[in-house]
């Protein structure tokens, strides 16, 4: 990927980027803090760019990257998880209150439904005896620490997160199936355009779902 390939893509999904004199950076309102990443000699830095309250932006870095094909990748991730789960996860929150998805009275039958809702079941797996590749499992360590873990294609649990309650292991793993889900069919129809050449890696996967 480079830097004008991932402006056009966020823009034509509605994530407004701009990429001119080697920055590229995200459109928002006014006085909204916002992420670019500038060329700084050999390098490409990732910064935050914190606006609101301040008489003079500050710059926050965030990231280093030696080559433009790694920052502009890590650049789209970053922000189109960020757009998605505004456009598609909080909006199903708010719409689908009936599952009361990140409340008290959310529970795993509760947690269950809403993915058999959205059809994203495969995305899911229930416990390590259920594991499934390419998905988000739900790991009951005993009967009050849980753990929330990526599965990736070759059957391998990576990126276990901290100890978690019940109400935030429940909450994450809701959230990140949902994201899973959306990046998985997200790089079918890029690489079936030909924007892409290969899937995402596990890495750009555990960074979307984060």
């Amino acid at each position: 990927m480079n830097f004008e390939q991932v402006a056009r893509l966020l823009t034509d999904e509605g994530k407004e980027t701009r990429y001119s004199g080697e920055i590229i950076k995200e459109i928002l309102p006014p006085y909204s803090n916002y992420h670019e990443i500038g060329k700084v000699g050999d390098n490409w830095i990732l910064n935050l760019i914190v606006v609101d309250h301040q008489n003079t932006p500050v710059y926050q870095q965030i990231a280093t990257f030696t080559s433009e094909d790694s920052a502009a990748i890590y650049f789209y991730i970053d922000r189109l998880s960020s757009f998605y789960s505004k456009k598609y996860v909080r909006k199903f929150i708010q719409e689908q209150n009936d599952l009361e998805v990140g409340g008290e009275l959310f529970d795993l039958p509760l947690l269950i439904a809403a993915i058999e809702r959205l059809k994203i079941e495969k995305f899911f797996s229930n416990g390590v005896i259920n594991l499934k590749p390419m998905s988000i499992l739900l790991n009951n360590i005993n009967e009050t620490d849980w753990k929330v873990c990526f599965v990736n294609s070759n059957m391998q649990i990576l990126d276990e997160s901290q100890i978690l309650d019940r109400m935030d292991a429940l909450f994450y793993a809701f959230t990140n199936t949902y994201l899973l889900s959306l990046l998985q069919s997200r790089e079918k129809e890029l690489l079936d355009q030909g924007e892409i050449t290969e899937p995402f890696s596990d890495e750009e996967y555990i960074q979307f779902i984060a």
